[in-house]
């Protein structure tokens, strides 16, 4: 982990998106959900210690870093199968960070959380979502937002339920046509 970490530095700096850099995050996504039979447990322990160390820098003063850590815990939340097991603590802890981030004042932040957030929305006892804390904020979002790819990045990531459905109705009559775009494929979701 140590290695790791000295290593995800030097990519972390560049602040515009680079294939060199994508690779190297592709790299690190890939490498975090790689679970080889047997060793199911240690991968869970890598990722639980990997994914606290890239929480403590999403208060980073430069934008590419925080950037950079929503995106990569996005890719490795997306990435886990569904066997994966990461403590409460961590949920509770990511929640928080990325609830955080998605208020973020750089747009490609905030989208990268939105999708972090897309795998810990929680629909509770009813199953619509109604009561979770993430699609109350994506809910929220997503009529004062201003920038397209947030949007975009709310509507892909935003649970589909009863609670959500005129929301996303909504956005069929945004003024971009890739967030309509993206409103009706969740539709027919």
């Amino acid at each position: 982990l140590t290695d790791l970490r000295a290593a995800m530095h030097l990519s972390f700096t560049p602040a515009q998106r680079d294939l060199c850099t994508e690779r190297v995050v592709r790299f690190i996504v890939t490498f975090c959900v790689w679970r080889e039979e047997g060793i199911e447990e240690d991968a869970d322990e890598f990722n639980e210690a990997f994914l606290g160390f890239l929480l403590n820098l999403h208060v980073a003063k430069e934008k590419a870093i925080r950037f950079r850590v929503c995106q990569i815990i996005a890719g490795v939340l997306n990435g886990l199968g569904p066997e994966a097991e990461i403590s409460d603590d961590l949920y509770e802890r990511m929640t928080d960070v990325m609830l955080e981030r998605i208020r973020d004042k750089m747009p490609p932040v905030r989208a990268q959380a939105a999708r972090a957030l897309s795998r810990l929305q929680d629909g509770g006892e009813t199953d619509d979502f109604s009561q979770d804390d993430i699609t109350q904020a994506f809910v929220e979002l997503l009529g004062s937002e201003k920038n397209k790819e947030v949007r975009k990045a709310i509507l892909g990531s935003l649970a589909i339920s009863d609670y959500t459905i005129p929301c996303v109705v909504e956005r069929t009559r945004d003024v971009a046509e890739d967030v309509r775009r993206i409103a009706f494929l969740a539709l027919t979701s």
